[in-house]
């Protein structure tokens, strides 16, 4: 059982290290889709077409085995998220390169197993996340840029599972960040593009569990991070991609962190 809980560990901060860009997830050959790989495709389906035909994505929903859906360059919308919300036994979609609003992500509500959500959220509002907070599995969201506001954040203290966070912009403030104190589970944090200033970090100061937090392009200061630094001196911090003066951590950026510590 340790030996498990240590590979778990192992794959869900080397998840987390490629969503921040410490390092880069291998590209894997793109797999022509055709019937037969689409019989054959049994849990997964990983591609790095462009284009995904609408048939396809009816295709796979039809599999009740299927727990993964990876489509590194296929820009989907909304609509065609309705056609994945089939798929009942799904535990990861990965869609960087799709801008899904909220009435995409209220395609998502019935996919109640899903562990992990990654897509590019620019058209996500608190509505959009409202429509997330029955999805108790939930282990890692990934929103990159979104329209959230502070009361659009709050609705994420239904997901008491989530372990790894990723968001940017305007919405992401001081008070909206609060909320993420409420979330036990909560370990790996990654904020961009938003006005946080050093008022927003006093909100992290309690989270003992939080193992990471990166932050690129956001108001807060040296001051802000030294304090941090010492309510919570294991916390592993990066602003704008780099250790901050006087904060660095000894560990190696194609390792996990905490690797090898998990206790048994």
């Amino acid at each position: 059982m340790a030996t498990i809980k240590r590979l778990a560990v192992f794959g869900l901060a080397i998840t987390w290290l490629a969503v921040a860009g410490c390092v880069e997830e291998s590209p894997r050959p793109p797999v022509e889709m055709t019937a037969a790989t689409l019989e054959a495709a049994e849990t997964a389906w990983e591609s790095d077409d462009e284009h995904v035909p609408r048939e396809t994505l009816a295709r796979l929903a039809e599999n009740r085995r299927l727990q993964t859906i990876i489509l590194r360059n296929a820009r989907l919308g909304d609509e065609d998220l309705a056609l994945i919300s089939g798929a009942a036994s799904l535990k990861e979609l990965v869609l960087p390169a799709s801008r899904i609003g909220d009435r995409g992500l209220r395609h998502l509500a019935s996919l109640v197993r899903l562990e992990r959500l990654d897509f590019d959220g620019v058209e996500v509002t608190g509505e959009g996340l409202k429509a997330l907070a029955g999805l108790e599995q939930l282990r890692i969201l990934n929103l990159h840029q979104t329209r959230i506001d502070a009361a659009g954040l709050r609705q994420l203290a239904a997901l008491r599972k989530l372990e790894m966070f990723r968001a940017g912009g305007p919405g992401i403030t001081d008070q909206g960040v609060e909320v993420l104190r409420q979330l036990p589970s909560l370990r790996f944090v990654h904020l961009m593009d938003a006005p946080l200033t050093d008022a927003g970090l006093q909100h992290f100061h309690e989270m003992t569990q939080l193992e990471s937090l990166y932050l690129d392009r956001v108001a807060v200061t040296d001051a802000g991070l030294a304090a941090l630094h010492k309510a919570l001196p294991q916390l592993h911090i990066h602003l704008d991609q780099t250790h901050p003066p006087g904060l660095e951590h000894d560990h190696r950026h194609d390792a996990p962190p905490g690797r090898g510590d998990t206790p048994d």
